[in-house]
């Protein structure tokens, strides 16, 4: 009761804030599109009204690009999850869904937690919990001041959840405004919209595990935020606490979401190297996981200067990742 209770109150909130983009009716759809006299393939798995018009949340099966699509635009050809996957199984989208659904029993950092570089960098993942604290915006001026000469803009992949996006309106414009200068470019990840944590209870018993969790709200109240605040879902979930049972992954990875982990979290003293999925917090509440990053800029300095150490894109990387492993598949028969 005082969970719902909690919702009710934060969607009431949302639209007295005057959000201009309020949607209804979103729910999982899934089908194979083309956009109208095209002949490129999208997958799409959200519908939803917007302004009384439908609106279709699609993927670009070869990049993995997400893009919103008014429905009078797209030819659709309804299906499930699995059917799309089965009858398109060589294309990146499928490929990574079952690379992630291939790690799927870890209590902790199941999903994809590493990529095959093609040369020396990592991957940032920026995680934004819920916290009464301001964004950490030195450790996006500091990755500005050190990358944008080389890598302009720079990516980074931001996990977003529900209510840190609902309370820090002013963080998420400034960050809004970096990415629309292209100073940075950012791939925004479900991290869930209530991101429950009780630091007295075990982790088989916490986060998204916790008694009364509802998965689908977790997961698509967060998106229907994310939209009715310009944000774009990406196609990538991270679980609260890099933690989730199997019935929840497999719940999560039956909206068509990939799972991301991480091989480096700073602040729990995991080093980082070449090809890793970095984790920090930029919530305020870890801040040894920002220094920690800051001095990894700082040591790698005259590399990042030379072209020889950058960030990768999270869903360029993926990408990457399930081509060259499918290079080796057709090499080995």
């Amino acid at each position: 009761m005082r969970r719902g209770l909690l919702t009710s109150l934060i969607l009431i909130l949302l639209t007295l804030c005057g959000s201009t983009q309020t949607i209804s009716n979103y729910t999982t759809y899934y089908a194979q599109a083309t956009l109208k006299n095209q002949n490129k393939l999208l997958f799409v798995l959200r519908r939803f009204v917007q302004n009384n018009n439908v609106v279709y949340l699609t993927v670009d099966p070869d990049n993995l690009a997400v893009t919103l699509v008014p429905g009078r635009k797209l030819a659709v050809k309804p299906d499930s999850l699995k059917g799309l996957i089965k009858a398109h199984p060589l294309c990146n989208y499928s490929k990574a869904w079952h690379k992630a659904l291939g790690s799927c029993k870890s209590l902790q950092d199941a999903g994809i937690s590493h990529t095959i570089p093609d040369r020396h960098g990592i991957i940032l993942t920026i995680d934004l919990c819920p916290s009464e604290k301001p964004l950490d915006r030195a450790l996006f001026l500091d990755i500005m001041q050190q990358m944008s000469d080389i890598e302009k803009p720079v990516p980074l992949a931001i996990s977003i959840s529900g209510h840190w996006l609902l309370k820090h309106p002013d963080d998420v414009n400034w960050l809004q405004s970096l990415n629309s200068q292209k100073k940075i470019v950012i791939t925004w990840v479900n991290h869930s919209f209530n991101h429950y944590y009780n630091k007295n209870l075990p982790l088989a018993l916490n986060f998204m595990l916790m008694k009364g969790t509802n998965v689908d709200q977790e997961v698509l109240l967060n998106e229907k935020t994310m939209i009715e605040h310009d944000l774009i879902p990406s196609i990538f979930f991270r679980f609260p606490g890099l933690v989730s049972d199997p019935r929840v992954f497999d719940k999560v990875m039956g909206f068509g979401l990939i799972p991301v982990g991480s091989d480096a979290w700073l602040a729990k003293g995991e080093n980082a190297s070449d090809g890793n999925i970095v984790l920090v917090h930029a919530n305020g509440n870890e801040p040894l996981g920002i220094r920690k990053f800051i001095e990894l800029l700082h040591r790698n300095e005259t590399n990042i200067r030379n072209g020889q150490w950058k960030l990768f894109g999270l869903r360029e990387s993926v990408v990457k990742e399930v081509d060259i492993q499918n290079q080796v598949a057709n090499t080995n028969r």
